[in-house]
């Protein structure tokens, strides 16, 4: 007894788990009718397990129509149940990677712009080399010249610095923001810390390695329920059989003992009353047809009075 109350408080809490996220993941897809979806779903879901518990219990005696339709209902129920559960633990992955994701966008945003700021810092660089170049590559004798070209240059020169100066700082900022970014990333993927390392094993995509994680759970989660149902089913039925086993058991033996305890007082009276053709009638009585406990004694008692009467009839005749 314990073990089916184990089995059915198991059942119902399965059962109970996967209605739970199928409804809500349902009613998270039609959220403009959220609560008629909830009813809906509580409705199928109940309808469902008493469905496998119906097309169990009286699977002989009903129609094969009416066993198609519970089949197939059941089925499709099973799909929609794997469908809503689908959903809600797609959502909550979605909820623990949507930050991550849009911290990798912020962080692939900054590095590009971060390349940028190297190309105009090494453009501005190149500028200046070729500036200094063109100053250097005048004699030294030409001084009154080399101080012309030197004016000429200097604000292009000290613009050119500013910028090279300017860039490195940007860069530099930059730079601290995307460690600081992807610091806070990998405090984020603490959350699904597990499906990381499960995708890195596999060389597979963290979103992949989710997509067959939720499958494989959806696979066994809702067709547990259904057989656990059947299991409750049978070990309840099972239990009923039994126990009316021990009452028929019970009374075959309180009928024995009653038939013994006068067992010689019928033998007696049947003997002196009842003639060999009215035991045969008797015994007729008990063919063709499936016999009690109790039927199946009293015809042996009188198989017993015939052999004997017909025993006593030979010796008379001599």
């Amino acid at each position: 007894m314990v073990f089916i109350i184990l089995l059915i408080a198991t059942t119902l809490l399965i059962a109970g788990s996967a209605a739970s996220f199928s409804v809500y993941g349902l009613a998270s897809i039609f959220s403009g009718i959220f609560w008629p979806v909830i009813v809906m779903g509580v409705s199928l879901e109940a309808g469902k397990l008493i469905a496998v518990s119906f097309a169990y219990r009286y699977w002989t005696i009903i129609s094969n129509w009416i066993k198609t339709y519970l089949v197939v209902a059941v089925l499709v129920l099973m799909v929609i149940t794997s469908m809503g559960i689908f959903g809600i633990l797609a959502q909550g992955y979605q909820s623990d990677i949507l930050p991550i994701k849009l911290k990798q966008q912020q962080i692939e945003l900054i590095t590009a712009q971060i390349e940028d700021l190297k190309r105009l810092k090494q453009e501005h660089i190149e500028r200046k080399k070729q500036l200094d170049n063109d100053i250097v590559s005048l004699p030294k004798d030409f001084i009154t010249a080399r101080q012309r070209l030197m004016n000429s240059y200097g604000p292009e020169l000290k613009l050119l610095q500013e910028s090279i100066t300017k860039y490195t700082e940007q860069i530099h900022q930059k730079t601290l923001k995307v460690n600081k970014i992807k610091a806070e990333n990998l405090e984020q993927q603490v959350h699904i810390g597990p499906i990381v390392f499960i995708a890195s094993v596999f060389n597979q995509d963290v979103d992949q390695a989710t997509k067959w994680l939720i499958l494989i759970i959806i696979f066994v989660f809702d067709p547990l329920a259904v057989i656990l149902t059947i299991g409750a089913n049978i070990a309840i039925l099972n239990r009923v059989q039994i126990k009316r086993q021990i009452v028929n058991k019970t009374s075959i033996v309180k009928g024995v003992d009653n038939l013994a305890r006068n067992a010689n007082e019928v033998k007696v009276q049947l003997t002196a009353d009842i003639a060999a053709d009215q035991i045969r009638r008797a015994l007729r009585e008990f063919e063709n047809r499936q016999l009690t406990p109790l039927e199946i004694v009293q015809k042996q008692l009188l198989e017993e009075m015939l052999r004997k009467k017909e025993i006593k009839e030979k010796i008379r005749r001599g």
